[in-house]
């Protein structure tokens, strides 16, 4: 079912909500949907969250797992963790006097992609890790998607640097609050 029309994308539609249990289904749907179009269009292997309900609902306790409805259909997800994974290397960032957050999972239905939902989701992300004080969001997108460069300049991200990890050039990137 898709609750898009055939006109421009309204982003006052577009509502947010802390993902919780019951969400498990639709969050995992999201992401495996995701994921196959990554698979699909670029070849790019396993993405996404693989885990059970009791291992999301410990990680939703730690994390900020939010979903996007776009006229009540979930159409987006991303996650806004309170650390930034052990594999980056703290070195190429910006130092800050707040902690850092991290944005991970950040997934748009394809069928509502380049309509600007990825970048109200991060926009939506920064307004958060504001009110919970950090200082900084990092987050890293797949090299060799070219929209990955476009969406992090939009979205007002600075790459820092590109690691290799799990077999695909990773740039890593962060915007200030």
């Amino acid at each position: 079912m898709s609750a898009k029309s055939d006109s421009i994308l309204n982003h006052a539609n577009l509502s947010l909500h802390r993902a919780r249990v019951t969400d498990f289904g639709v969050l995992q749907a999201l992401l495996d949907d995701c994921a196959a179009t990554l698979r699909v269009r670029y070849g790019i292997g396993p993405w996404g969250i693989a885990t059970t309900a009791r291992q999301m609902e410990r990680h939703m306790t730690r994390h900020h797992i939010m979903l996007v409805h776009y006229l009540g259909v979930a159409v987006a997800t991303f996650t806004l963790a309170p650390t930034t994974p052990s594999w980056y290397p703290t070195d190429i960032f910006t130092p800050t006097p707040k902690p850092v957050s991290y944005l991970y999972n950040l997934c748009v239905l394809p069928s509502f992609q380049g309509q600007g939902v990825g970048l109200w989701c991060a926009g939506k992300a920064v307004e958060l890790a504001f009110t919970q004080g950090y200082g900084a969001i990092h987050c890293d997108l797949y090299a060799e998607i070219s929209e990955s460069h476009r969406f992090a300049h939009n979205a007002g991200f600075m790459w820092c640097s590109d690691i290799t990890y799990a077999s695909h050039i990773h740039m890593l990137c962060e915007k200030l609050i």
